[in-house]
C-alpha cells in the first residue's frame, strides 16, 4: 500500500495485534470492528518513558481509507468502552487497553489504522486487509 498521507509512513506495516515502539510508549492496534459508518478501533499502550505519560495527548490515530482520504479519531464522539479520553496518567511500565473511532467510513475496504506520536514525530501504520474486506456492517 502507499503512503496516502505523503509523510513517510508505511501504509499498514504491521497487522493487527503486533506492537511497535513509538516515542515513550509501546503501541498495538489489536484490531478494528464495523459499526455502520464508524471504525471502532482497539488500541493497548504501555508507556516506558520518566514520570507519567498521557496517552490521550500523546498519541493521536488516523484511518486511512483506500482512496487515502484521513479520518481523525478526534473527529468521532460514538462511545466507547474504555474510550481513550478516560485513560489515567500511566506510570512507567503501566499498560493500557482502550478504543478510538473514526466515522463517516463509506468503504473501509483496504484501510488502514496509523497511530502518531505527537511528541516525537513517530507514527506506525496497522492493517488486516482481510478482517476489514470482509467485515460485514453491523447496527449497534
Amino acid at each position: 500500500m502507499q503512503d496516502p498521507a505523503g509523510d513517510g509512513a508505511s501504509a499498514g506495516e504491521y497487522a493487527y495485534g503486533q506492537s511497535t515502539v513509538l516515542g515513550d510508549y509501546t503501541v498495538s492496534v489489536d484490531g478494528v470492528t464495523l459499526r455502520g459508518d464508524v471504525v471502532v478501533a482497539d488500541l493497548t499502550v504501555t508507556y516506558a518513558g520518566p514520570g507519567a505519560g498521557d496517552a490521550y495527548e500523546d498519541l493521536h490515530s488516523y484511518l486511512y481509507d483506500a482512496d487515502g482520504y484521513s479520518h481523525d479519531a478526534t473527529d468521532c464522539d460514538e462511545p466507547l468502552s474504555p474510550d481513550a479520553a478516560d485513560l489515567p496518567d500511566l506510570a512507567h511500565g503501566r499498560s493500557e487497553s482502550f478504543q478510538v473511532c473514526f466515522t463517516g467510513v463509506d468503504d473501509a475496504t483496504g484501510a488502514w489504522v496509523e497511530v502518531d506520536n505527537d511528541l516525537t514525530g513517530d507514527h506506525a501504520g496497522w492493517t488486516d486487509e482481510v478482517t476489514l474486506a470482509g467485515a460485514s456492517r453491523t447496527d449497534v
